[in-house]
């Protein structure tokens, strides 16, 4: 079956027991704006010398799991494939049209087949095995929209995906009982579709050379592979809010400009920072500032300059530090004006009031009247536990004036 060939693309050609696999064609992938929330891509690979390969092996391999064991086969470990001598049988990638301008080259274990000059693979005779793999990875935000292998080999080949002994194609007979001389698989190409993920994929090849009189044996492998895959046209922006000094938790508004403005908001307080997301961003780069509040003031940034990147996610920091909290006193009612969420008075000129939230933060926090009138000044302080919510008592709270503490 033939398939419409997009994004990823590899080639390969296998002849008899050696195959390899794909090497990248070109090194930036093509994009195209579908619309105005993705990019789709077009990433070719190709059989050449970046394809790996394990070695080869006189077998027998008989199944899947044997064939992927790189210590079945001598070296056992993986490096650059060969591109080889080429059988005039064979499927030629310079004008076959499911090849033709890709760069796909036939690769092997070496340059020369088994039985051939300087090659010490086995004898020609022997059935034998190769195992070739190619890596590539997709972006981890990417949503594969197809993916298509087109190979043919000397003899016979199976094709897996990212480890798993399910082959995802096959053109026969590459474990069991060797047909012999024919088919000539070599003469044909095959094609399937397969389904790789994003981030790390891993296409693996296992090679079946058929023994004969043939002296040099022909062995190869070829294969093209195309993977269409899109990506996020916008990026996103997370600014993390670090507050130093201040229990309760206090709500900052973010300023955001670029090749796009808005606002955001973010809460934080002391030991427990805030994060706000600012999503579906054009590339490009933003400043974020913040709207100081009162009592407040802004220790660092990495906001000024953040580059978004489309498909990413970029991040910066704030850092701010509470200056003044100050508790009014009026007659007998306790307000807490940046610092509370509820307060109230009892009788006997003791004022009462709560400051905090869920998860506050145990402290201790001094305090000193500034004066209400009467000419007094008092001092003291205000341990707080790690309950959820923290009270203290002012006592001898003069009822006829302002006082203002501080903390």
């Amino acid at each position: 079956m033939t398939t419409t060939k997009k994004n990823l693309v590899l080639v390969l050609l296998a002849l008899g027991a050696a195959f390899a696999i794909v090497a990248y064609v070109s090194s930036v992938p093509a994009h195209a704006q579908v619309d105005g929330s993705q990019n789709c891509t077009t990433l070719t690979l190709v059989s050449t010398t970046t394809t790996q390969t394990a070695g080869w092996t006189a077998g027998p391999i008989a199944d899947a799991t044997a064939g992927l064991n790189t210590a079945n086969y001598s070296p056992g470990t993986f490096a650059p494939a060969t591109p080889t001598e080429y059988e005039s049988l064979w499927i030629n990638p310079a004008t076959n049209s499911d090849f033709s301008g890709s760069g796909a080259v036939w690769v092997s274990t070496g340059p020369t087949w088994p039985g051939g000059s300087g090659n010490t693979e086995g004898t020609p005779g022997q059935d034998q095995w190769r195992l070739f793999k190619d890596s590539f990875t997709l972006p981890a935000d990417a949503t594969v929209t197809g993916a298509t292998l087109w190979y043919t080999a000397d003899n016979a080949t199976a094709v897996y995906l990212d480890g798993n002994a399910t082959e995802i194609a096959d053109n026969g007979l590459v474990y069991g009982t060797s047909p012999g001389a024919t088919p000539y698989n070599f003469e044909t190409v095959s094609s399937t579709p397969f389904t790789p993920v994003a981030g790390a994929n891993t296409l693996e090849f296992v090679v079946r050379n058929w023994g004969g009189n043939f002296n040099p044996n022909p062995t190869g492998l070829l294969y093209k592979a195309v993977v269409d895959y899109c990506v996020p046209a916008t990026g996103s922006i997370v600014v993390t809010k670090q507050v130093t000094n201040y229990p309760v938790s206090t709500t900052f508004t973010l300023n955001y400009s670029g090749p796009a403005s808005g606002t955001a908001t973010v809460a934080a307080y002391k030991f427990h920072d805030g994060t706000a997301t600012i999503a579906d961003l054009p590339p490009g780069t933003y400043a974020v500032t913040e709207v100081v509040p009162p009592g407040w003031v802004e220790n660092t940034t990495s906001c000024n300059s953040v580059v978004v990147t489309a498909g990413q996610t970029a991040t910066c920091t704030i850092k701010n530090t509470k200056t003044s909290s100050n508790v009014h006193v009026t007659n007998s009612n306790v307000s807490f004006v940046t610092n509370t969420t509820s307060s109230n008075s009892n009788t006997g000129g003791n004022s009462v009031g709560s400051f905090g939230g869920a998860g506050a933060d145990a402290n201790n926090y001094s305090y000193a009247n500034g004066n209400g009138g009467n000419g007094s000044s008092n001092t003291g302080s205000v341990t707080t536990g790690a309950a959820s919510s923290h009270s203290f008592t002012f006592n001898g709270v003069n009822l006829n004036f302002t006082h203002v503490f501080s903390f």
